[in-house]
């Protein structure tokens, strides 16, 4: 039996498509039972001249999630502490008379390295988010550890 070109090309674009289709399938396959694991990368935020934060005092500063850290400059160096509690979420507040955080919404509170002293979130063993500030000549950056995708 003989084909004719027009039967061979056809014959080809079908076995083509239907080879793209298998290989297409395949990968989806593979890529769903083998996930690729993320990379974790560190990144570092520009905050502000160090100038601005002096001693004793304390800075905001937004984060790229929406959540904001306080940036404060301590006998030992600056340190960065989330504003969030980590029992249920609520805004925490520095309280400079006292020197701790306290949790308005349950009366959390939180010494000034961010673990927690009384409340829930001590009896839960928890703490205040800490992030890590770096100092490269007069400006501070916050380092942020992030799981990226690839």
């Amino acid at each position: 039996m003989r084909t004719d070109r027009r039967q061979f090309l056809l014959s080809s674009a079908v076995a083509t498509g239907l080879a793209s289709a298998g290989a297409l399938l395949a990968s989806i396959v593979g890529r769903y039972l083998y996930p690729r694991a993320g990379v974790r990368r560190t990144r570092q935020l520009y905050v502000a001249p160090a100038s601005e934060v002096p001693p004793g005092t304390g800075r905001p500063f937004t984060l790229p999630d929406g959540g904001t850290a306080l940036i404060a400059n301590t006998d030992g160096g600056y340190a960065a502490l989330s504003n969030l509690c980590p029992h249920l979420g609520c805004k925490v507040h520095w309280e400079e008379t006292e020197r701790h955080f306290v949790c308005p919404c349950h009366d959390g509170i939180f010494d000034a390295d961010g673990a927690a002293v009384s409340g829930p979130p001590a009896d839960e063993g928890q703490q205040l988010t800490r992030y890590q500030v770096v100092q490269v000549g007069d400006h501070l950056f916050l380092e942020l550890d992030e799981v990226v995708e690839v």
